[in-house]
């Protein structure tokens, strides 16, 4: 799970002249524009009103007092006089266009799938293997209700003519389509039983939200055929120059933090060599299959890694540090250049000059040349260092003024706006926060120390439906209130 840091903010553009509009002469009747309504699945008018006739008369002599209408965002409009152009769109239904910009400008992630299987001790979602549905619990949205967030938002897009995702100041926006769950995994059933991939989920979301997506794996089982032929699908298709654009990254997570290696870490703790050198087996064995599964994919300039471990000084880390995850390179690299081997004296799917083996590799090391020797410490891996560690004391602080005052009415519109608040003589708290889009439709704020539920839900058939808790560190006691979203 790739631990990233996306900073919204609400900016008032430059290039507006004057939104004070009186809009009442420019009506125009209902019979005018009924037929210039656009058709849309999972958009319902049961007869058009005149707030939506208005909104929509609105938007189009505000548009004029801009030097360029491809610079506007949707906070640069008067949302008062805007609400009203998102009616009859299912997903919107009971939200005001004040709530739905506020979805729009911090959304980041869409909780496609929930629950991961690598459970992996420094993932900032907590990540643990779905839970089991039934008529109360989901663990992934239903194809109805991702055809109606998808299909709501475009719509919404087309109205206003422009993305009300878009922020000009963002320099790399993209957004994920997992929060807790691993890419690989990604995938739903439609209605006629046919399963639509990563592949298809992330062209819709990027079509619907106007944001490439991120794949990130940090591996699979090599018994688990159906991800195997996955990942055989993805390394094809993302290897092709054609479809490089249509994500922003795509990431693989090799580190001593995944659950094979820490199961190894503990069992050695407790003197348990042999067992520990089974699931460290299991684990290089996997991250070599990985390797092999998506060589296709080194020409690909948005393949990356993603490494993380403990700086080798630091103490309470055993096991954890960047010395530890060397070793287990080095385990790996010699079980590709096997599996290479083995492919180039048989059916050389991979490897059809035994030259490329040698490139191969040192392109791989190339890569993985880099570890990330500060990672955040998760809830997970907060129980797993030792309690003397630094890093553990300074995260419990700043979790502990996470959760006291960061999201409350006082600071949440200096803090989306991009300002630092002053916590500790560790840290200011981290001005950068993500949106959530949960299963059921649910929306949360994570700044990834601390997760705050909003009062705000889309439209979703599931929306009555259970799913798994939200980490890092969920806080139901602080809220973020539609009173107070409609005060931003």
């Amino acid at each position: 799970m790739k631990l990233t840091f996306i900073p919204f903010k609400f900016n008032i553009s430059n290039n507006k002249k004057n939104l004070e509009h009186n809009t009442q002469n420019s009506y125009v009747s209902n019979n005018i524009e009924r037929n210039n309504i656009s058709s849309y699945n999972n958009t319902e008018f049961n007869g058009l009103s005149n707030n939506y006739f208005k909104a929509k008369n609105y938007l189009a002599e505000a548009k004029k007092d801009f030097d360029d209408v491809n610079n506007i965002e949707i906070y640069d409009l008067d949302l008062n006089k805007l609400d009203g152009i998102q009616e009859g769109i299912k997903v919107f239904k009971g939200l005001n266009m004040k709530e739905i910009a506020f979805i729009g400008s911090t959304i980041n992630e869409v909780a496609i799938n929930r629950g991961c299987h690598n459970i992996c001790s420094h993932c900032y979602a907590g990540a643990n293997p779905p839970i089991r549905e039934d008529n109360k619990h989901i663990n992934k949205m239903s194809w109805n209700d991702f055809k109606t967030l998808t299909d709501g938002f475009k719509e919404l897009n087309n109205r206003l003519g422009f993305p009300i995702t878009r922020d000009t100041m963002d320099d790399d926006p993209y957004m994920t389509s997992f929060h807790d769950a691993d890419c690989i995994d990604i995938k739903l059933k439609n209605n006629e039983g046919n399963e639509h991939d990563f592949i298809d989920i992330a062209l819709r979301l990027n079509d619907a939200f106007g944001k490439p997506q991120i794949f990130d794996t940090a591996g699979w089982s090599p018994n688990d055929k159906k991800a195997q032929a996955r990942a055989e699908k993805y390394a094809e298709y993302y290897s092709d120059p054609e479809h490089f654009d249509e994500i922003s990254d795509f990431n693989v997570s090799i580190n001593p933090y995944h659950a094979l290696h820490t199961r190894e870490v503990m069992l050695k703790k407790d003197g348990n060599i042999e067992k520990a050198e089974k699931f460290r087996d299991l684990y290089t064995t996997r991250m070599a299959n990985v390797l092999f599964t998506f060589t296709p994919l080194l020409d690909n300039p948005k393949f990356n890694f993603i490494a993380r471990a403990a700086d080798n000084s630091s103490k309470g880390t055993e096991g954890f540090k960047e010395e530890d995850l060397r070793n287990i390179y080095d385990e790996i690299f010699n079980k590709l250049e096997k599996r290479y081997q083995d492919d180039f004296n048989g059916e050389q799917n991979i490897i059809a000059d035994k030259q490329e083996i040698k490139q191969n590799i040192y392109s791989y090391k190339r890569l993985l040349g880099h570890v990330n020797t500060n990672p955040s410490i998760s809830e997970r891996l907060n129980k797993i260092y030792s309690p003397d560690n630094s890093e553990v004391k300074k995260t419990d602080i700043i979790i502990a003024k996470s959760r006291e005052n960061v999201m409350s009415a006082k600071n949440i519109h200096n803090i989306l706006n991009g300002e630092t608040i002053k916590l500790n003589a560790y840290e200011t708290a981290h001005p950068n926060y993500a949106g959530l889009i949960d299963s059921n439709g649910k929306y949360y704020i994570t700044n990834y120390y601390t997760t705050y539920p909003t009062e705000l839900q889309l439209n979703f058939e599931n929306k009555d439906k259970q799913t798994a808790p939200i980490h890092p560190y969920l806080n139901e006691d602080l809220p973020i209130k539609k009173t107070l979203i409609n005060s931003l």
